[in-house]
């Protein structure tokens, strides 16, 4: 079988053919091939600590300082952080649509490559510019020096010494992928689970500071949590503030494309890619927002403003004193920042050598070679130059904020452009793009809108005086956009000025064979000889090289008129049970998570404001929770009859009076997508996100009751009913278009018609019982009464209250008594609700990992959950009788995730008669 072969030539023509025939004219001067063997190649849990080794890095333990004083408010920091994460799945949701199907190294090359096509290479140049010049590891690298100096006892850690130590940083990683490539991957996922534990460590020192458990008074920062800040170091929350505050989070959270650099050294990279990147961003956007909540709670506004680089070294010496733990702590840091330039240096590596494997960049042979060691030596090279020149290039003084702003700008451009020509793909039907990951279009809206923010807010003077390390406000951006504008200007040059003066033209061909290795041939071909100058000898090169890479999708030209091309496109095979999964995982998951933080209202003060005394509370309760017994079954009945895209957000908008449908609704919904070996973990899933809504509702809520309480005359929990009131209606709108219906009768818009009809084909072979459109079934009403009439519903009926019941109440006592058994261990209502989190945090991850035990070993169901209700029941009578207040509160998180756990591994044939489906 012949080779597919695609050849593109510089004046903007695509010529493909299935022959190997080379130019007449033209002439390969060297050959050189590229082939990493399998054990170099990386798998899940590597591209989980590749992306987290980039996320975390500099951005959470430094950026906290910049972000505060240019909000100057303490609520309206954590809100960007959490829009920060938003943004971010955002932007991973648009980046795994053109990752998997595109999946090749080269990130944002391949997906500007794919949509904009001409002038040819222009993108690409453009691109190239921003990620060569402006892709360095000089913030991690400076921080990283810093850090080691505070460590020593330097007070100010500034200045030469730490760009010095910081250039020995970024060596010390450049040498490593060069030399011991291997060696280089397992240090960063050492570094990795080494940066997780540090964080891990200041969000749970943050909650003992919280307790009052540091070395300087309380800051009180919570207290009035959105009252801005004015004076000198503050930017007055202005816009342009805003837009430098939001730059820097997004700085924080940069890397969660880090895998889409290295797709072609990814093992099985479309499983890899959509499995490790939503975990590793998942798993860092809630590590954030908990460590900026600890720094609030031990760091003085004051302080905060002015520390600078060096934040989490502040909040080690509050919490520990002038100890060695907290001299020690910030060396521990430094080590994070070292395994983020380790990171960043592998993925933008690869970026460069892409680029050189192009053509695009001047004496490319050499940037694009991996002698002598099989690794990007020369490539690490290139990086290594711009990062010690960013690092060495500004003037003595601060320099840490520029060096963020100028490297995080650019890519706004990029990620809007790059969000605009998928949207673009979407609605234009003759590009015939498929992926098997899709992107909704108001996910798409939002990221582009965001980076349309980012891009042209900072050209606006901000109020008063207030930059960044005292460079002009204008500063940052004007550099950025002129490496953008100095692409095109490269471009002109490459592709049209010196061609035309050398008489030459260069042609890339791109073959694959069977077995998906890519070999990619930059030709010369000479058109008029007498024109030939040494400069264009120097960059009209010929290369030649392999890499071993999945089998990718095919442009090919039907024809070629002219300048006019024909292009199809042809996707490769796509794995729709895999896709199936990721869509219910991801939207089920977010939707639940939404649904259930309106429980922490009653320590705010409304217990007081409404005389609801300890006698009154549990029959409010009671009320409210019979309407579950009457409503479930009959709601699932009026579910079947609907479409759930319209039904459970309608539930979601009048939760207090139809909030009995949602839950089994939901339960209902997956069960109709999922087989029954595959529901036991969904449903972990699905429930560990009303856990995990515990851990985000007790920080909203403590952000929102203290902070607008007394605002327009309202008390703190009533602003607490109105604001997550209202982003919970919010979400019931998206949950209209991202949420599927069931497998007969979802949107096309949601799902392709290949998935429907597999999703169809698994239910039918899961259970035989399940009837198509064709043959005749029962109604509504006659399978209720069926059931009502048949011993055996009883009888399951006695054991499942037996079993689950005490999970329910277990579950409903957590959730709504856990809040006033916190504040009677002596917290304030606002430390109270703050101390929830580690409780529903430990209950979300055993949840999590017990119902995918469960999944995989199904005879151990029984088991587990005997185990999980003995330790629950032990827990509850221990608390009862010990009245250590820290001991209490320890034996309440583990009480907290063996009653949580058992909710979700009840096998799937009681799940279903238990849901009122009607088979």
């Amino acid at each position: 079988m012949a080779d597919r072969k695609k050849t593109q030539a510089l004046d903007g023509l695509r010529h493909d053919d299935i022959s190997d025939e080379r130019p007449d004219n033209g002439s390969t001067i060297d050959a050189q091939n590229f082939a990493y063997t399998e054990d170099r190649k990386i798998g899940i849990t590597g591209a989980v600590f590749l992306i987290l080794n980039k996320m975390i890095g500099t951005g959470i333990f430094s950026t906290p300082s910049s972000i505060f004083a240019a909000t100057g408010s303490v609520g309206i920091s954590l809100m960007l952080w959490v829009i920060g994460g938003f943004l971010t799945f955002c932007g991973l949701s648009v980046f795994l649509e053109f990752g998997l199907a595109i999946p090749r190294s080269g990130g944002e090359k391949n997906y500007l490559e794919r949509v904009y096509r001409r002038p040819r290479y222009l993108a690409t140049c453009v691109l190239a510019s921003q990620m060569i010049l402006l892709g360095f590891s000089s913030g991690n690298s400076l921080a990283f020096g810093r850090y080691i100096l505070f460590a020593s006892g330097r007070e100010t850690p500034d200045g030469w010494e730490a760009r010095g130590i910081a250039v020995t940083c970024v060596t010390f990683a450049v040498l490593m992928h060069s030399v011991t490539p291997k060696w280089g991957i397992r240090l960063f996922n050492v570094l990795g689970v080494f940066k997780v534990v540090i964080l891990l460590f200041i969000v749970f020192s943050g909650f003992a500071a919280l307790a009052g458990h540091r070395r300087v008074p309380n800051p009180h920062n919570f207290d009035n949590a959105f009252r801005i800040e004015d004076g000198d170091g503050y930017g007055g929350g202005g816009a342009y503030a805003y837009s430098n505050a939001l730059l820097n989070i997004i700085y924080s959270y940069k890397g969660w494309e880090n895998a889409n650099y290295v797709v072609s050294e990814l093992k099985h990279p479309k499983k890899t890619l959509a499995i490790a990147a939503p975990i590793a961003i998942g798993g860092v956007t809630i590590l954030y927002v908990l460590a900026n909540v600890a720094y609030f709670a031990a760091i003085p506004k004051s302080d905060l403003a002015k520390s600078e680089v060096i934040v989490a070294g502040l909040f080690f010496r509050n919490i520990f004193g002038e100890s060695a733990a907290a001299r020690s702590l910030p060396a521990f840091v430094a080590l994070s920042n070292l395994g983020n330039v380790l990171a960043v240096s592998f993925a933008h590596a690869r970026l460069n050598q892409e680029l050189a494997k192009e053509g695009m960049l001047p004496f490319s042979r050499f940037w694009a070679s991996n002698k002598p060691f099989n690794a990007p030596a020369s490539a690490l090279f290139l990086h290594w130059i711009v990062t010690v020149i960013v690092l060495l290039a500004p003037p003595a003084g601060p320099a840490y904020n520029f060096i963020v702003n100028l490297y995080t700008y650019p890519g706004s451009w990029i990620n809007g452009f790059v969000t605009a020509g998928l949207i673009y793909l979407h609605y234009k039907k003759s590009e015939n793009w498929t992926s098997p990951w899709h992107t909704y279009l108001p996910i798409s809206i939002i990221y582009l809108l965001a980076n349309v923010f980012l891009a042209l807010v900072p050209f606006i003077p901000p109020d008063g005086d207030w930059n960044a390390d005292g460079y002009p406000y204008y500063v940052f951006p004007v550099v950025g956009v002129g490496v953008l504008i100095l692409g095109g200007v490269y471009w002109s040059f490459w592709t049209k000025i010196l061609p035309r003066i050398g008489g030459y033209k260069v042609v890339a061909d791109r073959t694959f064979d069977d077995s998906g290795v890519e070999t990619v041939s930059l030709t010369n071909i000479q058109s008029s000889p007498k024109f030939r100058s040494q400069i264009s000898r120097s960059l009209a090169f010929s290369l030649t090289f392999t890499t071993a890479a999945p089998k990718l999708f095919a442009l090919a030209n039907s024809s070629v008129n002219g300048r006019r091309t024909s292009i199809t496109v042809r996707s490769p095979p796509l794995d729709v049970t895999q896709v199936l999964r990721l869509h219910g995982n991801m939207k089920c998951f977010s939707i639940c998570l939404y649904g259930y933080m309106l429980r922490f209202s009653l320590i705010a003060g409304m217990d007081k404001d409404l005389n609801l005394d300890s006698n009154k509370y549990p029959v409010v309760l009671v009320v409210f929770f019979s309407g579950y017994v009457v409503f479930e079954v009959l709601s699932n009945m009026i579910l079947t009859r609907t479409r759930p895209s319209r039904y459970l957000p309608g539930i979601i908008i009048l939760m207090g009076v139809l909030e009995s449908g949602f839950a089994p609704g939901m339960l209902l919904l997956l069960s109709s997508w999922y087989k029954s070996e595959e529901q036991s973990k969904r449903f972990a899933v699905y429930i560990s996100a009303a856990i995990l809504s515990g851990a985000f509702g007790g920080l909203l809520a403590g952000s929102i009751t203290s902070g607008l309480d007394g605002a327009y005359g309202k008390a703190g929990w009533r602003w607490l009913f109105v604001v997550e009131g209202a982003a919970t209606m919010g979400v019931a709108v998206i949950a209209y278009f991202i949420l599927p219906n069931f497998p007969a009768n979802t949107s096309r818009l949601k799902f392709s018609q290949e998935e429907i009809d597999l999703a169809i084909r698994r239910l039918q072979h899961d259970r035989p019982q399940v009837h198509t459109e064709d043959e005749e079934k029962l109604g509504h009403w006659q399978a209720f009464k069926l059931s009502m009439t048949n011993w055996r519903t009883w009888l399951f009926v006695v054991g499942y209250m037996a079993i689950v019941g005490s999970s329910t109440l277990s579950y409903f006592y957590l959730s709504y008594f856990y809040l006033t058994l916190v504040k009677g261990l002596g917290y304030e209502f606002t430390a109270a609700q703050y101390m929830t989190i580690p409780i529903f945090g430990v209950a979300f991850v055993v949840t999590a990992l017990t119902g995918s035990f469960a999944d995989k070993n199904s005879k151990w169901r029984g088991v587990i959950l005997c185990a999980w209700m003995s330790v629950a029941m032990l827990c509850t009578v221990i608390i009862c009788v010990v009245y250590n207040f820290k001991a209490r509160y320890a034996l309440l998180v583990i009480d907290a995730k063996e009653a949580l756990s058992k909710r979700q591994i009840k096998g799937s044939r009681k799940m279903r008669l238990s849901e009122g489906r009607n088979e």
